[in-house]
């Protein structure tokens, strides 16, 4: 961890060479001016600005006059001193007597003299005063340089150096430095420049300077300087020798300088700068030098030597720059979990979508989080309502951006909570502001209950939570999966309702209902078996079934029958008909035969003599049981008994004899009867090779019923005949399945005929449907018709989340009021101090003096700060854990050693950035990079990757944004959406058609320019005009900001402006408030940047200036500047993404002239690209530009007609309307928050209504709280009127829905 600090110290500028706050080699016009050089137009100026600067005076100091007044003033000066020297001279001559003629020669002679000299001098003043507009446009550069900084900062850096120290250190580092540093603002008041004094402002000693004098030479401060002071008498420093003897009591020794007050600014450029001087050298040079000097920077270089002393664990620190894990195995993607958002766990002060949402759940899931947030994606609204929640809950938040605008922007969204936010941009510049409102706040702090409000906010929550669950509910009885196969919503969609005899299919659905032949059976099965009508097998069955109908016994003939086999049954039953008599059983009408033939209906298989004897027994115990009667009926106490006994013995003995003599006698019959039988059977026996077992069972018990056979053998014969043809279609029906059977079996025999039997066919899956549709709703209506409540609940859950939201300022700022009195309370001695310091009017204490001695009270008063990383080092302790939650804003462009003090001082973390935008750029500010080979693989990471973003991302949990809001036509986005993020942004559709529209949401403006000195003169000039135009004409009041690929052309369009601002005072007038213009404290005025520094801005209307164009020589120039580098192409992903409203791009030839093939990085291809992107949205070829972007993103493109084919509710709706004679659209947009339909009104030139249909509603989020409630809520915030068609409704009642979609037009 130390050789890391080590590292990132040795990073920061603050005592580099490349830091002109201590190496300043000569004047560079937009960051320095030499005021000594003003003494050509006014004599002694220096010395006036000397005395105003230490005195501190309130007045100002006019720096140049108008060249026009100049010369006015010069000319009339010397022409009085000339007059005054006449008279003088003349009055001098007379003072020796002299002749009329020696006078009048004299003054001839004077007068021509003097003349003269006059015209000489006014020659010489013109000369001067031609010089004042180049003078005035060099403070007018170094004015415009520090407003785009202190804009883009926050930092307002504008000094006057005087006097300065130059030489060189004892390791032979050169130093130009100034000592002091004089706090001014510079004014513009029509044709004047005005220094003025920041009184409330310290005066500084460059620290900068010091902290070089003892690293350089490898020594400390003998003791500690005050460096910041009001007044210079405060250190007994009252000229050059006092200030050099302050000095020399630390231990710096610098040679004085006798003469001028100032003195003219000497350059030290080349290798051997400084070579004069010898190693240790040190001297006062007297050089005034108004410019910019940063010297923010120091307080994190004093961090990182805290750090060094004594630095305690960090897990934070250890996460990220070492990974204490030692793998990314505890890195998690988050906010994908399937657990949904508890209303009740949450403090949200303003609407979020879903992915905001579970960005700020995450916060509470993981102490180290990094947020992607793409362009536009609300990464700031996430912000604001992290700390909402977060101030909620009683933490103490940090919110750091580099980009003032970030700062800026989350302070106008938590604006109900200012009294509780501190911004500091500047810690001079912002003080008295922050002391300010300190007072004011510390005067009114009271104690309040937030009981009540604290329990609304719970109570609504709850309700939420409840209606969301209600919805998923809903959601469930709908869309659950039946066995059937098919969700409730999609039998709705697939069917159409049956309810009277007047409806097709009443009969067929009358049928199904009743037999329900098809329980078990899913649709899918159904619809696959429907779709084989168009093949052979429902033929064949129809054609098999058709066969058997017409002869039932060929279905019941032997598969394995030859043609032989066919041929010789065939000539057998021919013999058998062609007797011509009547073919049947014949047997002796004996009395018993009618039993055997019953016995061999029962067994057809056959009877064998053992149950021909059963049955003679059986028929004779029937017949002649009384021959078994007892005589002697065992009465033996009766006398009679024992009279009759003998007789009656010998007469049963011949009873007995009798009954088995005639139950020989019926055996005898029936052998004879069966011995016929059999032999008829023999007769007919060749048909058992034809007859499958069971139809010749049926044979049998028709001959032993006796029956003719006349018919049968004929209708076997047709069999035979057909047997072949029958055999064919059998074989073409052995691979049906069983559903199959069941199906077509169903159809053929519920069916008139064959067409019938087809139709009938097809329409089984939708009766299927409406068969299941009838049973769910008798199981469970009330459940089903559950929908109905979707209005209500969405307006109630919307409501409550509006009315929940506008009490959570209220709660945070009672909460907080409450425990800052307490802390007053138990404070009272430190009370008063803080009051009073708050309140002086002069001699403000430093922030970091301030905060450091009132720290626990000043964290309750403002528990959430926003700062920059510098600000945080310059003011807050460094403390372990100061702070419970660390935000990072436009991370990508912050390098790490800026971050690591301030992530010390918390205890979580939130990186919020986009790795497809700009990384950190030197732009405001220089860093030293050695490139120095890292072997060590843990913490390689780390001292490789440049942005905080950049490294971040490696260890800590993560979560995207992925809905964009700034865009108001997807054309604008779209690009960037493709090109960078494979078309994963959820973008609103247009409410225009691009191809029906006069106004285009880009606007390709073509100019003949030639490329010159890196300049397009005629795109400059392009631009201009169109800003004229603008100002002039735009409705709505748009913001504006311009773009240029490389500096040149940004500073020309700059001149260009202002130069049409001086000559034309209308465009003037309206330029100036512009580039004035503020909302609240947040910056929206007319801006012209380089591509490399509008991150973070965003305005209604975008002018790009490319500038490329064929130079002098006819060639196209290929230097792409830092579009050509590595990760160049994320600077054109942020400059295509700032746009609201509209984009104009003005160029100077078509993509194909852009030679881009040969690039090593992606920047120029994607420029080419895109400007072929911006020709096709330009023309309105809306085919041509979606081509594009897919072939941009590893997405594929939509099919023709996809979204037709897409939902059978859709194309239902569609058709319907499109009879109405309405113009529809399906499935409008280019995202995944595509409109199922859109309704588009010519005449108002825009979709009227947006139509989205259950069935496709469900498909793309398994979350009510993301379906029903968010995806509505952002259609309507991009100008979208939705309404849902429920399957239900439209399939009970679709004309009803068709009013209800009139009466929403």
């Amino acid at each position: 961890m130390n050789a890391i600090l080590e590292k990132y110290k040795a990073r920061l500028v603050n005592i580099s060479s490349r830091n002109r706050s201590l190496v300043m080699r000569k004047i560079y016009k937009k960051n320095s001016f030499d005021l000594f050089s003003l003494n050509k137009f006014e004599k002694g100026i220096h010395n006036q600005i000397i005395e105003f600067l230490v005195t501190r005076s309130l007045g100002k100091v006019r720096l140049l006059p108008s060249q026009m007044k100049y010369e006015e003033e010069l000319v009339s000066k010397y022409k009085k001193e000339l007059e005054d020297k006449y008279w003088a001279d003349i009055n001098t001559y007379l003072e020796n007597p002299v002749t009329s003629e020696e006078l009048e020669a004299y003054k001839k002679d004077l007068k021509a003299k003097l003349e003269k000299e006059y015209d000489e001098k006014v020659i010489l003043v013109k000369k001067q005063a031609e010089e004042i507009p180049q003078v005035f446009s060099q403070l007018s550069y170094l004015h415009r340089e520090i407003n785009a900084i202190e804009k883009e900062t926050g930092r307002y850096e504008l000094y006057v150096g005087y006097p300065y120290v130059e030489g060189r250190f004892k390791d032979g580092t050169f130093v130009k430095a100034p000592l002091l540093l004089f706090p001014v603002r510079l004014l513009k008041e029509k044709e004047n420049w005005l220094l003025d004094n920041i009184e409330e402002q310290y005066i500084l000693i460059n620290k900068v300077f010091l902290m070089a004098f003892e690293k350089y030479n490898n020594t400390t401060l003998q003791k500690e300087l005050v460096t910041e002071f009001y007044d210079l008498s405060e250190v007994q420093i009252e000229n050059q020798e006092s200030l050099l003897n302050y000095l020399k009591d630390a231990g710096i020794e610098i040679k004085g300088k006798v003469g001028d007050k100032a003195e003219k600014f000497k350059e030290h450029v080349g290798k051997d700068a400084g070579s004069e001087y010898a190693l240790g050298e040190l001297v006062v040079q007297n050089y005034l030098v108004l410019g910019r000097f940063p010297i923010a920077n120091n307080s994190i270089y004093n961090d990182y030597l805290a750090l060094e002393q004594g630095m305690e664990p960090n897990r934070l620190l250890d996460k990220l720059l070492i990974n204490t894990n030692g793998d990314n195995t505890s890195k998690k993607a988050l906010g994908e979990d399937k657990q949904e958002i508890r209303e009740e766990d949450f403090y949200f002060m303003s609407s979020l979508d879903y992915s905001q949402e579970k960005a700020v759940k995450s916060v509470s899931d993981s102490d180290q989080l990094v947020i992607y947030g793409p362009p536009g994606t609300g990464k700031s609204q996430t912000i604001a309502n992290i700390i909402s929640d977060g101030l909620s809950k009683g933490k103490k938040i940090l919110m750091v951006s580099q980009k003032r605008a970030a700062l800026d922007v989350i302070y106008n969204r938590i604006s109900q909570l200012n009294s509780k936010v501190a911004i500091i941009h500047d810690a001079e510049k912002d003080k008295r502001a922050f002391y300010d409102k300190t007072a004011a706040i510390l005067d009114a702090v009271a104690p309040k209950d937030y009981s009540m409000v604290e329990m609304q906010i719970k109570e609504k929550s709850r309700k939420i939570d409840e209606d969301i669950a209600e919805l998923e509910t809903l959601a469930q009885v709908l869309q659950k999966k039946r066995p059937f196969g098919l969700s409730l919503q999609q039998m709705y969609a697939k069917s159409n309702k049956i309810s009277s005899k007047e409806d097709p299919g009443y009969e067929e659905f009358k049928t199904l209902r009743e037999k329900r032949p098809f329980q078990g059976m899913t649709y899918d099965s159904l619809v696959a078996i429907a779709k084989d009508t168009a093949n052979e097998i429902a033929s064949t069955y129809y054609d098999y079934r058709k066969t058997i109908d017409e002869n039932k016994l060929i279905a019941k003939l032997k598969d394995n029958l030859d043609s032989f086999d066919l041929q010789e049954l065939l000539d057998k039953i021919e013999e058998q008909l062609e007797q011509g008599l009547e073919i049947k059983l014949s047997v002796t009408e004996t009395p018993h035969a009618a039993s055997l033939l019953e016995m061999y209906c029962q067994n057809p298989k056959g009877v064998n003599d053992a149950s021909i004897a059963n049955l003679a027994a059986k028929i004779n115990g029937e017949e002649n049981q009384n021959l078994l009667v007892k005589l002697n009926n065992g009465q033996w106490w009766n006398p009679m008994y024992w009279a009759k006994y003998s007789k009656n013995k010998s007469q049963e003995e011949a009873n007995h004899q009798e009954y088995q003599r005639r139950e020989g006698a019926i055996k005898d019959e029936l052998l004879a009867v069966n011995k016929e039988i059999a032999a008829f059977t023999n007769k007919m026996s060749f048909l058992s090779k034809a007859l499958m077992e069971e139809e010749e069972l049926n044979l049998l018990r028709l001959i032993y019923s006796k029956a003719p056979l006349n018919e049968y053998l004929k209708e076997i014969s047709s069999a035979l005949n057909h047997y072949e043809e029958f055999r064919s279609l059998s074989i073409k029906l052995s691979h049906m399945t069983t559903e199959q059977e069941r199906v077509l079996a169903y159809a053929y025999d519920n069916s008139k005929d064959k067409s019938h039997y087809e139709q009938l066919i097809n329409m089984i899956p939708e009766l299927s449907i409406l068969l299941e549709i009838s049973d769910a709703e008798k199981e469970d209506r009330e459940g089903v018709e559950r929908y109905k409540k979707f209005n209500l609940l969405i307006e109630e859950i919307n409501t409550l989340m509006k009315e929940k939201q506008s009490l959570i300022p209220e709660l945070i700022i009672n909460k907080w009021d409450t425990k800052l009195y307490n802390t007053l309370m138990n404070n009272q001695v430190e009370e008063k101090e803080l009051k009073r310091q708050a309140n002086k009017k002069r001699k403000l204490w430093p922030l970091r003096k301030y905060i450091g001695q009132f720290r626990h009270i000043l964290t309750d008063l403002y528990p959430c700060w926003l700062l920059s990383p510098e600000t945080v080092s310059e003011i807050m302790p460094l403390e372990k854990g100061f702070f419970d939650l660390l935000i990072f804003d436009e991370a990508s462009q912050m390098f790490v050693e800026n971050a690591i003090p301030t992530i010390y001082r918390s205890n979580a973390i939130v990186v919020a950035g986009d790795d497809k935008q700009l990384r950190p750029t030197s732009i405001f500010m220089v860093r030293l990079d050695d490139e120095e080979e890292v072997e060590d693989i843990e913490t390689a990471a780390a001292l490789e990757e440049e942005s905080l973003l950049d490294l971040a991302k490696v260890n800590y949990d993560y979560v995207h944004l992925n809905y964009h809001y700034r865009s108001r036509y997807d054309e604008l986005i779209n690009f960037s959406n493709y090109a960078f993020y494979n078309g994963r942004l959820e973008v609103s559709p247009n409410l225009i058609k691009l191809e029906n529209s006069v106004e285009k949401p880009i606007e390709r403006i073509m100019v003949q320019g030639t490329w010159v000195d890196r300049k397009n003169k005629e795109e400059a000039e392009k631009v201009v005009e169109l800003i004229d135009k603008i100002l002039k004409e735009r409705k709505e009041n748009e913001t504006i900001g311009i773009i240029t690929f490389n500096i040149q052309q940004k500073d020309l369009i700059d001149d260009m402006l202002e130069e049409r601002a001086i000559k034309d005072d209308s465009f003037g007038n309206l330029y100036n408030a512009e580039i004035n213009r503020m909302d609240g404290n947040e910056d929206i005025s007319l801006f012209v940047k380089n591509i490399e520094n509008v991150q973070g801005d965003e305005r209604d209307i975008i002018i790009f200036s490319t500038a490329y164009a064929r130079n002098e020589k006819g060639k196209v120039s290929v230097n792409f500047g830092s579009l050509s580098s590595e990760g160049g192409e994320n600077r054109l992903n942020v400059a295509i993404s700032r746009a609201r409203k509209k984009i104009y791009v003005v160029t100077s030839i078509e993509p194909e002239e852009l030679e881009v093939e040969g690039t090593k990085n992606n920047g120029p291809k994607l420029l080419k690209k895109y400007l072929q992107y911006v020709r096709e949205v330009s023309e309105g070829d809306k085919k041509q530009g979606e081509a594009l972007l897919y072939s941009l993103a590893d997405v594929k493109a939509p099919e023709a007609n996809e979204a037709a084919n897409k939902g059978e509710l859709a194309k239902a709706i569609y058709n319907k309307l499109t009879e109405l004679g309405y113009e529809v659209d399906l499935g409008v947009g280019v995202s995944g928050y595509r409109l199922d339909l859109a309704i588009y009104d010519s005449k108002a030139g825009r979709y009227v209504l947006g139509i989205e249909c259950d069935d496709t509603a469900y498909e793309g989020s398994k979350k009510a709280r993301e379906r029903d409630v968010h995806r509505h809520r952002y259609l309507k915030s991009r100008g979208w009127k939705v309404i849902r068609i429920w399957s239900r409704d439209w399939w009970n009642n679709w004309q009803g829905e068709l009013e209800r979609i009139k009466e929403n037009l």
